[in-house]
């Protein structure tokens, strides 16, 4: 029984190695974002990255990243399955909410809104002498602000704008690319 098994474990495993293709040939793309001040600075965007873009035209459009060649982008909305092209050139701005934003803004947003809806409920059902309940209400309000605007700054994202940065699209063979590795480059040699 344990010498059919192991067998068939092992001619399981051969069959699934043989079956896994050679990515050595593939070739990633990466939307490099990268300052025009220093060169320095760079933002790396990955294929299915959720962004939001701005053209000259003055349409934004939201969605996952994904690349038809060196100049055109395309985003594909993932909820509604809408999708538009856009041109490496035409560009303004380039808007990301990043994954520190998200785990520090919604517990934020959270802790705000229950503050908020605390205060509002003592206020409105205490009575007219009923001091105690009427300032921790306000004290309650007050504590809910500074969350939730605070939310809404890190949830909105960081934006881009092609007046002090540069963009392009970089090819890279089978490698996963992250921001050290373009401390040497400088998009306007390359562009």
């Amino acid at each position: 029984m344990f010498k059919k098994l192991s067998l068939f474990l092992f001619l399981l495993s051969v069959l699934t190695l043989a079956g896994q293709d050679n990515a050595a040939d593939s070739l990633l793309h990466y939307l490099i974002i990268q300052s025009k001040a220093n060169h320095r600075y760079s933002i790396v965007f990955r294929e299915n990255k959720k962004i939001e873009i701005f053209d000259s035209a003055g349409k934004s459009f939201k969605g996952k990243l994904l690349f038809i060649n060196d100049s055109i982008i395309k985003l594909v909305n993932p909820h509604n399955l809408k999708q538009d092209t856009f041109l490496i050139s035409e560009i303004t701005k380039i808007r990301h909410t990043g994954l520190y934003n998200k785990i520090v803004g919604y517990p934020s947003l959270f802790s705000g809104s229950v503050f908020f809806i605390l205060g509002s409920f003592l206020v409105s059902t205490s009575s007219k002498y009923d001091t105690i309940a009427i300032a921790y209400g306000i004290v309650s309000f007050v504590m809910s602000a500074p969350q939730l605007i605070g939310s809404a700054i890190l949830l909105h994202g960081k934006s881009y704008k092609i007046s002090k940065y540069d963009f392009k699209i970089l090819l890279v063979n089978n490698k996963k690319l992250k921001r050290k590795d373009l401390k040497d480059l400088n998009l306007n040699k390359t562009l």
